[in-house]
């Protein structure tokens, strides 16, 4: 006996059915795998995250530990007395000594007054106003700002007045001070003056800012 055959037709609209639910079935597949694919990766970054988290947490702590021993001690540094500054003192000690034995009250040595003890207190003095007038106007250089127009009266006038007290200071030094420097209680603040050639870094307003001007060339 023959097997019986049966031959099923399709028309366009049965192929077009049975590709679209293939197809269907191969976009549920790759949805389920994307699904646990993202789902993995998520939980990978929420480790991630979480152990990003702890160590933010720790860095954190050690910080503010940090900060919290160094503001405490600022404030213990701020608040407990401190011993005074040697060379303040060396200089407070050089002038009390020199006013205390009297002094002319005109800047100038005149031919009448001109004995060796009044030089060398003044030597002194003047060697005290040039090494200060030198420190203040380095000072006042560094925090000057940028540009002149923002410079404040107040600053400008300093940054004047200590330029023109240290050169004033050494010319009287270099006119009528030379033989009595070695023997002053202050000649250690003048040689530092010399050997640090001070004077070519004394600057008034002007003489700053184009300076400055070159600099930015």
């Amino acid at each position: 006996m023959f097997a019986t055959v049966t031959t099923i037709s399709l028309n366009v609209l049965d192929w077009f059915s049975l590709v679209s639910s293939i197809a269907s079935l191969i976009l549920a597949v790759i949805s389920i795998w994307l699904a646990v694919h993202f789902y993995s990766k998520s939980k990978e970054a929420e480790k991630a995250a979480a152990q990003l988290l702890t160590k933010l947490e720790t860095q954190t702590g050690l910080i503010n530990r940090v900060t919290t021993r160094m503001l405490d001690k600022y404030v213990t540094y701020s608040t407990s007395p401190k011993e005074p500054d040697e060379s303040l003192l060396i200089m407070a000690q050089i002038v009390q000594s020199s006013l205390s034995q009297g002094l002319p009250n005109n800047n100038q040595v005149s031919q009448e007054d001109n004995s060796e003890a009044v030089v060398q207190h003044l030597t002194t003095l003047y060697i005290v106003v040039m090494y200060y007038a030198a420190i203040s106007n380095a000072f006042l250089q560094a925090t000057a700002p940028n540009q002149i127009s923002e410079l404040e009266d107040s600053h400008k006038v300093l940054l004047e007045r200590s330029s023109s007290d240290y050169r004033t200071s050494m010319s009287w030094l270099d006119q009528y001070g030379t033989e009595y420097i070695s023997a002053s209680p202050a000649a250690g603040f003048y040689n530092e003056a010399i050997d640090g050639d001070f004077t070519s870094e004394i600057k008034d307003p002007v003489e700053l800012y184009i300076a400055k001007e070159q600099d930015s060339q």
